[in-house]
Order: structure tokens, then C-alpha cells, then sequence
């Protein structure tokens, strides 16, 4: 038997006028916006749809707008009879699973990744640290990696990540973005954790 997975974007996905096409056309994308601008304290929407793009990228902004839209599809695939046998994400986009999983409310999950979004921005303000992701390395090249216990996914500050880069057999085809999930976030953990207790409780 068949079964249906849906997995949510991380960060990354974000792209000014998102969701403007669903607002258009879906009283549920309607209602999932006002709900999410009351949650926040002032219009995602109108972030999601006119920007500018350096609002929209930085991560406190960026984790709930993301978040939105991604349970706004979620929510017309289910009035067209379409639901996942299973949810899952991608960082951020473990939050839109368990919306979708009903494990959330959505006001409770763009709250927290809201939250979640100050915390990484104050651990790794903007215009610090760094993420590459090496990419297209063939089987005998990762190997080696792993016996030199060296990590294919790195985070540091931005100079390492580029000495990281210049210095990778792939190096042309790595991508790099702000640093978010780093040993940098940890001391954020304290602060994050009672909120999301709170929330799976009301759940």
C-alpha cells in the first residue's frame, strides 16, 4: 500500500511575494495570515509579499513567514482531500510537520519559530558566521573525509568557512548561508526550551 510523506522547507526557501498567489485565490490562506499577524504583532503578509528581501532573510522573519505559507499549502491540499500519511522537515520545517501533525497549533508554532528566529539571530548576528554544504563529492572522496574525521557540513566563522571552501576539491559547486544550526546556538537553549514546553503542554 501506497503512503504519502510531505516535507517541509527550512530556511532558505523564503522569497518575496510567497504566498500572494494563495491569498488570492484561498479564504484559508486569508484566515492563516490574520491569524499569524495577531500571533506576531505586526503583518508577516505584507512582508511575505512586498518585503524588502533583507527583512524577509533575516531569520526571525524569515522562520515564521516560511512557516506560514508552508501550513497555508499544507491546509488547501487537506480541503482537496489530500493529507500525509507521514510529515516531516527540515530544521525549521520540523514546525510545519507538527502543525501538520496536529502536535502544534499553528499560533503556537509561528510564535516559537518566531523566538527561535531572535535567539540564532542574537547567537550569530547578521553578517557573521557561516554555513557550506560541499556538495557533488564522489563516493572515494567522502570516505576519506570520514576516516580524517573531518565533517562534511561545517559551521564557523565566515573566514574559516572560506578557507573551507577555497581549500574543497568541490569547491565550485558548494553553496554557503548564514550559519544556523552551530554550536553557536547552544547557549540559546535555556532561553527556547521553557517556551516550547509551554507550548506542546497546550497542546
Amino acid at each position: 500500500m501506497n503512503k504519502l510523506a510531505f516535507v517541509f522547507p527550512g530556511q532558505g526557501a523564503q522569497a518575496v511575494g510567497m504566498g500572494k498567489d494563495l491569498f488570492d485565490q484561498y479564504d484559508v490562506a486569508k484566515r492563516l495570515f490574520a491569524e499569524a499577524d495577531e500571533a506576531l504583532g505586526y503583518s508577516i503578509k505584507d512582508m511575505c509579499f512586498e518585503g524588502p528581501a533583507d527583512d524577509l532573510k533575516l531569520t526571525a522573519n524569515t522562520q515564521p513567514a516560511i512557516l506560514t505559507v508552508s501550513v497555508i499549502v499544507n491546509e488547501i491540499l487537506k480541503e482537496h482531500g489530500v493529507q500525509p500519511d507521514v510529515a516531516g522537515g527540515h530544521s525549521l520545517g520540523e514546525y510545519s510537520a507538527l502543525v501538520a501533525a496536529g502536535v502544534l497549533s499553528f499560533k503556537d508554532a509561528v510564535a516559537l519559530v518566531h523566538k527561535r528566529g531572535q535567539y540564532m539571530q542574537e547567537a550569530v548576528p547578521v553578517g557573521e558566521g557561516g554555513m557550506a554544504a560541499i556538495i557533488g563529492l564522489d563516493d572515494e572522496t567522502i570516505a576519506a573525509a570520514r576516516r580524517r574525521r573531518r565533517k562534511l557540513v561545517r559551521s564557523s566563522p565566515s573566514t574559516s568557512t572560506a578557507r573551507a571552501r577555497r581549500s574543497s576539491p568541490a569547491r565550485r559547486r558548494a553553496w554557503r548561508r548564514p550559519s544556523r544550526n552551530s554550536r553557536q546556538l547552544v547557549p540559546r537553549r535555556p532561553s527556547f526550551c521553557p517556551s516550547l514546553r509551554r507550548s506542546t503542554r497546550r497542546s
